[in-house]
């Protein structure tokens, strides 16, 4: 059979047609099954939110903000987060999403009747803020003239139609919000929405560390035998020394001394720190690397006096140390308790490694009584290092030492990503540390 030309433009006609009545079928189809999964994930981000699952609801919102097809799926989302984290105690990243709300829709209200009135009271400063006219207000107190008529020539438009608007023109001002329209707007919206919605970095954090350390906290568990040790010690370097100066005199000790001795500890400590956080800014756990140069100095001082069976006698300030430079290296493990809020506590365990270096110096500055003529100054330092002392004495020293970190303490956001932070622990004694971190 022959198809004229007519015939076949005719059935052309016919399919562009059904093509053309078709399009939005399609278009309403894939709308309406994004809609239902938005729905769907609401449902799921709710039910967390009604059992008290804050922590859960707020990554269901989350999913639920990226199946948003229009603004007041986006804004009932970040509510649902705002409202999540209001509970969380996270102050922050709730008036982060109830800015977002109000971005992108301004005119949202919420009561007292329903919500907290902190919460309520937070929205409101927030919108005020954000310059947000209260949304009882009409729309065309709301929107500028120029947004408002559109069509309508400037030469046309009188002061007085500008100022009693008829009520036709009320729904130009609306948002098209209407499902038609949906598909169109919402590729506009989509990507600046997702994008605000995680904030990006947050991953690693450097640390400058300044602390103080000591163990006079425990001294009480050992001091007396310390001081005894060290009087006997220092007692007999200055009868060694006098015997060798004076050796025409008969000095021989007697158990007759006087001793005002004290035991004292310091460690000033510097270090640099580099910490990991493998979940960003909404992660509690990192892992932290730092070096770290303390210098401890272990020291009893005071006055001792020794008495001689020939009735000479010699006193002096005397002042016996162990000093060590100790360059660690140190791996700590910390949870915060609150990783995105403004003031934030947080517990610390770490291990360090450090190598065994130390020096012993006595010192004693004085004066020898004879027992017949004038008395004379005396005075004598001698520095000895920890490892000749074990080689004079046969015994082993380890090469290293290790220290071991417990801590509790608190960060405190300055600027965004600049925080301050106060530490105390145990650190093979007491740690009291300060510090400024940048985290990017």
């Amino acid at each position: 059979m022959m198809i004229n030309k007519n015939q076949k433009l005719i059935a052309c006609l016919a399919v562009f047609v059904l093509l053309a009545l078709s399009a939005p079928g399609l278009l309403a189809g894939s709308f309406q099954d994004q809609k239902a999964q938005f729905e769907d994930a609401m449902r799921q981000a709710d039910k967390q939110y009604n059992s008290g699952y804050y922590r859960y609801a707020v990554e269901k919102y989350l999913a639920a903000s990226k199946l948003a097809a229009d603004r007041l799926d986006f804004s009932r989302a970040y509510f649902g987060q705002a409202l999540s984290y209001f509970y969380l105690k996270d102050i922050f990243q709730s008036e982060k999403y109830i800015r977002m709300v109000l971005e992108v829709d301004p005119r949202k209200q919420i009561s007292v009747i329903i919500h907290p009135i902190s919460f309520v009271q937070s929205f409101e400063r927030i919108r005020n803020e954000m310059n947000i006219p209260p949304p009882g207000l009409s729309d065309v107190e709301q929107v500028q003239a120029p947004a408002t008529v559109p069509e309508v020539q400037p030469e046309t438009v009188t002061q007085t139609q500008k100022e009693a608007a008829p009520p036709e023109t009320k729904p130009r001002v609306q948002p098209p919000l209407a499902p038609a329209t949906a598909p169109t707007t919402a590729p506009a919206v989509l990507p600046a929405a997702v994008k605000v919605a995680v904030r990006p970095g947050g991953y690693v954090e450097v640390t400058a560390l300044v602390s103080s350390w000591s163990i006079n906290l425990i001294k009480g568990l050992f001091e007396d035998s310390i001081v005894d040790k060290f009087s006997i010690e220092i007692r007999k370097v200055i009868s060694d020394d006098l015997r060798k100066k004076y050796y025409h005199y008969s000095l021989v000790p007697i158990s007759t001394y006087e001793k005002n001795l004290a035991f004292d500890s310091t460690g000033p400590n510097y270090g640099l720190e580099l910490r990991y956080y493998s979940r960003g800014w909404g992660g509690s756990f990192s892992l932290g690397l730092s070096f770290e140069q303390t210098s401890m100095k272990l020291g009893v001082s005071g006055t001792v006096k020794q008495y001689y069976k020939d009735g000479s006698y010699a006193e002096a300030d005397v002042e016996g140390s162990a000093t060590a430079s100790v360059f660690s290296t140190n791996v700590s493990f910390r949870w915060d308790i609150l990783p995105s809020g403004p003031v934030n506590p947080f517990f610390i365990l770490g291990l360090g490694w450090a190598p065994f270096e130390a020096d012993v110096s006595e010192t004693y500055t004085g004066t020898f009584h004879p027992a017949s003529g004038a008395a004379e100054s005396i005075t004598n330092t001698t520095v000895t290092s920890v490892a000749e002392i074990a080689s004079d004495n046969n015994f082993d020293l380890p090469d290293a030492f290790f220290i071991v970190h417990v801590g509790f303490g608190l960060k405190v956001r300055v600027y965004s990503g600049i925080s301050a932070l106060a530490e105390v622990g145990l650190w093979d004694g007491l740690l009291l540390r300060a510090g400024l971190a940048y985290r990017f």
